[in-house]
């Protein structure tokens, strides 16, 4: 079975701890990019679940071909 590949889009309490992980462990996703402001936050997360891809700028995550799907866990206010 092939893998999706996602980006999660917000690396704060909920994208970090809470879908990072989950898309590193299913077997059907692989996590392959990681994007947030904070780009220190962003690397911890990406040093944890072993993803070189990090980004500060969305657009650019969006244009890694990798990423198949993205989460996006960023706060209400951040939404456009």
């Amino acid at each position: 079975m092939k893998k999706v590949g996602f980006g999660v889009i917000g690396t704060g309490i909920v994208g970090g701890a809470w879908h990072a992980d989950v898309y590193s462990r299913m077997p059907q996703s692989r996590l392959v990019a990681v994007c947030d402001l904070d780009e220190r936050r962003a690397s911890e997360v990406a040093k944890k679940y072993g993803v070189e891809a990090v980004y500060t700028d969305y657009r650019e995550l969006l244009q890694n071909p990798e990423v198949e799907a993205v989460s996006i866990a960023t706060p209400d206010y951040a939404h456009r």
